[in-house]
């Protein structure tokens, strides 16, 4: 049995603090006083997070006496993990014929298949690392991750070959193996895919290095291997979505990846063996491969794959396939509210959430369809980034509140700074959200300047990653994200400091409004605040009284410098691919947006 740790046993006596088990002082500082403890069990805070062992091996002990539950539901193509385990061995086998080794780095380029989940666990059984890249990306994109990451192996959807096959053939790849998406796909869907493939590659025919699926699945598959890890071997580089700034690759360890797993298994979120979870985060995303895919797999449900899901396609298959449990983005229970003819939500008991904050209305809006609809629990929100491996703390039932993203993984001590300092903040105080714990990353791919900014050790001896997140915690625990400093609008005026979510905030709550977005735009006199603003179809017609309304909400609720310079009313919000409003497009293409009005300046 091994010994309890010091910090252990500190955290138990805190947790009993908490719940009223022993009286003591708190310090009014919340990583000194961990409130959030109250919410786990001694069991869960004595629990080890292992150094020295791979991501698959950690998720294959979890299964490996289970060999006939679902691990995988394709559009009704079931794989068992006893199937998926033969798979892994296979694609690993393969390679390793082709030469793939421990530390060597391969970029997967693929939406999520049953191929790719393959592809990501026999790679990391075999000590490679996954640099995961999204399909969609254009020419110029690919060859930037591929000169950053000198990669000579790179797995390709083949329905994107035609577009990257230039910047592949002047690359320094060895190979390419060209990948279908139908592979484990339906009759019906695999001939209108392949068909439409075939068209678009028959423009761009394969180069000599291209290794086609065909050729790949004969290689030989008895080839295997066994690795020794320790806790800072590599498993993945994933990719910033790039909202605020230059996407940048972030590397991950595999006690990273298995932290992640492990924490929310330690939690009181309903997460049952055999369960249902809708995986449809793509898996070039940490939220997509850490904690879409790979988390599910090791609780050992039924994990439903989507290529590349839409709101209209997570909207269907919670109709037909009824999960139990997802993580995904506002704007697809948005579309969902909206949109689905769904009568009853009782099986969704795990309905998880992240990406970006909400407004209050729209929040309630969501938790009040939700009830009507029998579902168990409100949106539980979460709050992360790629830097933490996905997520850092979330929402489970017993201390859901509006606005708040729930409350740290065990293994986690978040705090609020001042900004960029190791200065603690007290409750309610806000400032910099930081995070100290395992699933911190292991530093930016080719980047240690920046790696130094981002992760600092403070004066406690303690490893914190800044986030460069404004927030504040209350007395609980919960953390309240107000909005990210990269997203500051400074008045090219006078320097006023604004943060746009709070202005947001106030627009949001007026009857008239289905979404709004503020960014700083340049202006003759510098930077300055500007609301796009979606009005809700019923009121189409009625933008001046809108109008009226939104500028009388920010006059009587927001200081008088924060109130926008301009006000424009806009058909939809613009979204990256990940799902994510997209400020830069707002900022960069203020005078090009499709309106549904003309641009109204402030009187």
């Amino acid at each position: 049995m091994e010994k309890i740790s010091e910090e252990e046993l500190r955290n138990i006596y805190l947790r009993d603090l908490a719940i009223g088990k022993l009286e003591g002082p708190m310090t009014g500082y919340p990583s000194k006083d961990k409130p959030w403890l109250k919410y786990y069990s001694e069991n869960a805070i004595k629990t080890k997070i292992p150094d020295s062992i791979s991501v698959f091996e950690n998720m294959k002990n979890k299964n490996i006496n289970h060999p006939n539950r679902i691990a995988i539901n394709y559009y009704g193509n079931i794989f068992t993990f006893e199937q998926l385990f033969q798979k892994i061995d296979e694609f690993a086998s393969r390679f390793k014929s082709i030469g793939v080794k421990k530390g060597d780095i391969v970029t997967i380029c693929m939406p999520s298949t049953p191929e790719t989940v393959f592809s990501f666990y026999a790679l990391n059984k075999l000590g490679a690392i996954c640099d995961m890249i999204d399909p969609r990306s254009n020419a110029s994109q690919m060859k930037y991750y591929l000169e950053q990451n000198k990669s000579k192996l790179l797995i390709l959807c083949e329905n994107y070959y035609h577009v990257m096959k230039e910047v592949l053939d002047e690359s320094n790849l060895n190979n390419v193996i060209s990948l279908p998406i139908t592979v484990s796909a339906p009759l019906g869907i695999k001939i209108i895919i392949d068909a439409k493939t075939k068209i678009d590659n028959s423009k761009a025919p394969f180069s000599s290095n291209v290794i086609k699926w065909k050729t790949f699945s004969s290689i030989n598959k008895n080839n295997y291997t066994n690795i020794e890890y320790n806790d800072h071997d590599l498993a993945l580089i994933v990719h910033s979505s790039g909202t605020t700034s230059v996407p940048k690759g972030i590397m991950l360890t595999n006690k990273n990846v298995n932290a992640i797993a492990i924490e929310y298994s330690l939690t009181s979120l309903n997460l049952n063996p055999g369960d249902k979870f809708l995986s449809v985060i793509p898996a070039f995303a940490s939220f997509g491969v850490v904690a879409s895919i790979n988390l599910p797999l090791f609780l050992s449900m039924e994990t439903i794959l989507v290529p590349l899901a839409t709101p209209k396609k997570f909207a269907k298959l919670m109709e037909k396939e009824k999960p139990n449990f997802c993580l995904t983005i506002p704007a697809n229970f948005i579309y969902l509210m909206k949109k689905s003819k769904i009568k009853d939500l009782s099986f969704f008991y795990g309905p998880g959430c992240g990406g970006y904050s909400l407004d209050s209305s729209k929040e309630e809006e969501i938790n009040k369809y939700l009830k009507d609809k029998n579902c168990p629990t409100p949106m539980l929100m979460g709050w992360g980034m790629s830097e933490l491996s996905s997520t850092a703390c979330l929402e489970v039932p017993e201390c859901s509140k509006l606005l708040s993203s729930g409350i740290p993984l065990v293994k986690n001590v978040i705090s609020i700074f001042e900004p960029k300092t190791d200065k603690e903040l007290k409750y309610y105080q806000e400032g910099e959200i930081c995070v100290s714990g395992p699933s911190i990353m292991y530093g930016y791919l080719n980047n240690p300047e920046k790696t130094s900014m981002t992760i600092k050790k403070h004066s406690d001896g303690k490893i914190w990653l800044h986030s460069n997140d404004i927030g504040y915690m209350d007395e609980e625990g919960r953390i309240h994200p107000v909005d990210r400093i990269d997203r500051m609008i400074i008045k090219g005026v006078d320097g006023f400091k604004i943060f746009p979510q709070k202005i947001e905030e106030v627009i949001s709550s007026s009857e008239y409004v289905d979404s709004c977005v503020v960014v700083g735009c340049n202006g003759i006199s510098g930077v300055y605040p500007k609301a796009f603003i979606v009005l809700k179809d019923k009121y189409l017609l009625e933008s001046q009284k809108a109008l009226n309304e939104i500028k009388n909400l920010c006059k009587s609720k927001l200081s008088i410098r924060a109130i926008p310079e301009e006000f424009e009313f806009i058909e939809k919000l613009p979204y990256t691919s990940m799902g994510k409003i997209n400020y830069k497009f707002l900022e960069n293409n203020n005078n090009s947006i499709e309106s549904t009005h003309k641009k109204i300046k402030k009187r």
